[in-house]
């Protein structure tokens, strides 16, 4: 139940072409526990938008993440455009800075956004300085991972996510066997690795 207004209604002149505003918030300071597939999954904290959407518009919610509380949807999105706009009912940034005992419900948002935008081929998210550069070959797929060299990262490989499969290292010239995990960690003395897949 709304207990605070918006000093202005949210997200202003976004929302007649996105077709939902809201103008009241539900506040609560022990925060809002999340239930992902009927198991605990964190908590949002402090507040929680009260959205309205206009009925012409093809809003859904997502399926399985919802508020413990009340089973309300907890992200909803609609396509717009070439692409789609997501909204995710809650204070997801200072959630994720400050309740860190159990982020599944925020793991599962963030992964699910991003599943389709990651490179197949990428280094591990805890590899710092290290990027990927997929490069247009006439013939297979080649994407290049450059990093510090192995004396930089202090003698430790440099660990890598693709898809399982055998690969060419072409700086090396070795075959590399990614398992069916999807990740394998390589020495890349130099920093480089050019895993091309024909």
């Amino acid at each position: 139940m709304p207990d605070a207004a918006l000093y202005c209604p949210w997200p202003g002149g976004l929302a007649e072409a996105i077709g939902m505003t809201a103008s009241d918030l539900e506040t609560d300071y022990r925060g809002y526990e999340l239930s992902l597939f009927g198991e605990d999954a964190g908590r949002w904290l402090l507040t929680r938008i009260v959205p309205v959407f206009s009925p012409e518009s093809p809003w859904s919610a997502w399926d399985g993440i919802c508020f413990k509380k009340d089973g309300a949807p907890c992200v909803w999105e609609r396509p717009f455009g070439a692409g789609k706009f997501v909204l995710v009912n809650g204070m997801l940034g200072p959630s994720v800075l400050h309740e860190t005992e159990n982020q599944t419900g925020v793991k599962y948002i963030l992964k699910t956004l991003t599943e389709r935008s990651l490179l197949p081929v990428r280094p591990a998210a805890f590899e710092h300085g290290a990027y990927a550069m997929p490069t247009i070959c006439e013939k297979g797929s080649l994407t290049a991972i450059l990093s510090n060299p192995r004396t930089w990262r202090q003698g430790k490989g440099l660990h890598v996510i693709a898809p399982a499969g055998e690969y060419t290292d072409l700086w090396t010239g070795e075959t590399v066997q990614v398992p069916a995990t999807g990740r394998i960690c390589l020495p890349a003395e130099d920093g480089i690795v050019l895993l091309w897949k024909p």
